[in-house]
């Protein structure tokens, strides 16, 4: 009798067991699909800060390097004309379908919200914001591009990435002003957030885009 109440009870105890367990998983199911969608949403999208990692891991700057610097002599041996907004414009109009684009930010959007769902912060979102500023700059969607490069800064203020899409952005925007004192504000916070990207990630010196924006300025400048 003993040995049939036991078995009784054991058997009792493994159903309520199970019984918990899967109502344990049902009730968690919802958290855990929200976690998947925003782990799924920034696996691929961050690699552009892994690779950024992987360029910049040794640090071969000798520290010589200014913004200031670089100016000047990007300006000098790059021969950037002074025409360049004409042709960033012109560089714009060849980027393709614009609805294609417009369906990709839509998608990037998508993952941004799955992402900052499952964290207050928005931490791991950077990665996606810096696609969507650079998708939003080449369509000339610049007040959008501002916003998303503002982003990537907030969440993530130690990456330089962030700084060299402000840059790029602040740059673009002003070519559709006529204030010289407009022009040369934009100036003034292009060259200040090229400044902190390279102060983050010295051999940043090195990048072709950074560069490219170093002659913008001394461009400008010059005109």
């Amino acid at each position: 009798a003993r040995a049939r109440a036991s078995s009784s009870s054991s058997s009792t105890s493994s159903e309520g067991r199970h019984r918990i367990s899967a109502r344990d998983a049902s009730f968690g199911a919802g958290e855990r699909d929200a976690g998947d969608d925003a782990r799924a949403a920034t696996r691929d999208d961050c690699a552009m800060m892994e690779d950024d990692a992987r360029t910049y891991e040794t640090d071969d700057s000798d520290g010589s390097d200014t913004v200031t610097a670089l100016i000047e002599r990007t300006t000098e041996t790059e021969k950037i004309t002074r025409d360049y907004c004409a042709t960033e414009d012109s560089a714009r109009e060849r980027t393709g379908d614009a609805n294609a684009s417009d369906a990709m930010i839509e998608a990037l959007e998508g993952k941004i919200k799955a992402c900052e769902g499952a964290s207050a912060s928005g931490k791991g979102a950077q990665a996606l914001y810096a696609k969507k500023a650079a998708a939003e700059t080449a369509m000339g969607k610049l007040s959008d591009a501002l916003t998303s490069s503002k982003r990537v800064i907030e969440i993530a203020p130690l990456w330089f990435r962030g700084y060299v899409l402000l840059s790029e952005v602040t740059l673009r925007q002003c070519c559709d002003s006529s204030s010289v004192n407009d022009v040369d504000a934009a100036k003034e916070i292009a060259k200040a957030a090229l400044e902190r990207a390279l102060f983050l990630e010295p051999n940043v010196s090195k990048d072709s885009k950074f560069l490219s924006l170093c002659a913008k300025i001394g461009a400008m400048s010059a005109s």
